[in-house]
């Protein structure tokens, strides 16, 4: 990181195609528990799933370099990223378009050391509307 700084930013704009082929864009706000959804890349065979989601705990920047050689650095790069605190599957409660009901979804525990991560908002489809089960815990 350039002068070892991370970057807070308020809001962060994604750009997106419709399901009738128009451009919209979507406003994330970490502050009011915006949810996003990307691409899993998982096997559906498997009992996989087409999408992850995830909670966007916080937007950032930093600037970085990177060391080319050992006394040789790059220029400076700026890059974005969002903190965020990933949903997992609640497979005691299975969902999806097989059972033709909604997915339901649970936060990965916090001890968990892939709970939290950095995430290139490049990756971001759009964002996505999670409705609490209360019910199931």
């Amino acid at each position: 990181f350039v002068k070892n700084r991370l970057y807070q930013h308020k809001k962060l704009l994604i750009n997106y195609t419709s399901y009738n082929m128009r451009h919209n864009r979507d406003s994330i706000n970490s502050r009011t528990h915006s949810d996003v959804m990307l691409l899993s890349y998982e096997d559906e065979s498997k009992n996989g799933h087409l999408y992850w989601y995830t909670r966007v705990a916080g937007i950032f920047h930093v600037d970085l370099c990177h060391q080319i050689e050992p006394d040789k650095w790059s220029d400076e790069q700026h890059m974005d990223v969002l903190l965020v605190w990933w949903y997992g599957r609640n497979l005691r409660h299975p969902g999806g378009f097989i059972k033709k009901c909604l997915l339901c979804m649970r936060f990965l525990d916090a001890s968990d050391p892939g709970a939290f991560g950095f995430l290139d908002p490049a990756l971001v489809i759009r964002e996505a509307h999670v409705i609490p089960a209360f019910a199931f815990g």
